[in-house]
């Protein structure tokens, strides 16, 4: 969507997958994230889209048949808190 800010995968993290769910880890400063499999799904779909709205698209792919509003307030408030957590790096939108 145009004038969307893009989204991007921090560096040095540790990533692991453990039964279903995502583990993050920062170490400087240290820092864990546990996320289920909708945040699995999240950031997954980071490796091919890069905005807020694509993002919810994924996930709610990912998850057919769960309320669309209710997957939206969910995927807004987890990318604000792995932004605010230094887990992902917005940035302003690529120029066209």
């Amino acid at each position: 969507m145009a004038g969307e800010r893009r989204l991007a995968k921090a560096g040095g993290l540790d990533i692991d997958e453990l039964n279903g769910e995502l583990v993050l880890a920062k170490l400087h400063p240290q820092n864990i994230v546990m996320l289920n499999a909708a945040g699995l799904a999240m950031w997954r779909g980071l490796d091919a889209v890069s905005t807020r709205s694509e993002l919810i698209e994924v996930v709610k792919e990912a998850l057919p048949g769960t309320d669309a509003a209710e997957i939206e307030r969910s995927v807004e408030k987890v990318i604000d808190d792995l932004v605010a957590r230094g887990f992902l790096v917005e940035t302003a939108e690529e120029p066209e």
